[in-house]
C-alpha cells in the first residue's frame, strides 16, 4: 500500500484528539458571535480559555469578559504591528462589544419572545 508523504518527515504521527467543529459548536452563544466578527484565527479552546478566565475577572458579567477578549486581542494585534498597546486597543474596544452585545440582546429578546408564545 501506498502510503505517499505521510510520515515522510521523521516526525511522529498524531491524529487530532478532538472535533474543533463539535468544540466550536459547543461553547456559549454570545462567544461563537465574538469568535465570527474576531480579528485573529481563535481556536475554540483558546477562546473558551480565555472568555472564562475574563469571566472570573469581572464576576460573571459576560459583555466585561467580551470587552476584555476585545482588549486581549487588540493588544495581539498591536504586538504582530510593532505598536504599543495601548495605540489600538481604544479604537478596537467597544467597537466590536457594542455590535455583538446589541446583537446577543436581540437573539435572547427573540428567544424569551418565541418561548413566551
Amino acid at each position: 500500500m501506498r502510503r505517499g508523504n505521510l510520515g515522510s518527515a521523521g516526525l511522529p504521527l498524531r491524529r487530532r484528539a478532538a472535533d474543533p467543529m463539535a468544540d466550536y459548536d459547543r461553547l456559549p452563544p454570545d462567544l461563537r458571535l465574538w469568535l465570527s466578527a474576531a480579528a485573529l484565527p481563535w481556536s475554540p479552546r483558546s477562546a473558551e480559555r480565555a472568555f472564562a478566565r475574563a469571566l472570573a475577572r469581572r464576576a460573571g458579567d459576560r459583555a466585561a469578559a467580551l470587552a476584555d477578549l476585545d482588549a486581549l486581542q487588540a493588544q495581539r494585534l498591536a504586538q504582530g504591528a510593532g505598536l504599543r498597546p495601548g495605540q489600538i486597543i481604544g479604537q478596537i474596544t467597544g467597537q466590536i462589544t457594542g455590535q455583538i452585545t446589541g446583537q446577543v440582546a436581540g437573539q435572547v429578546a427573540g428567544q424569551l419572545s418565541g418561548r413566551a408564545a
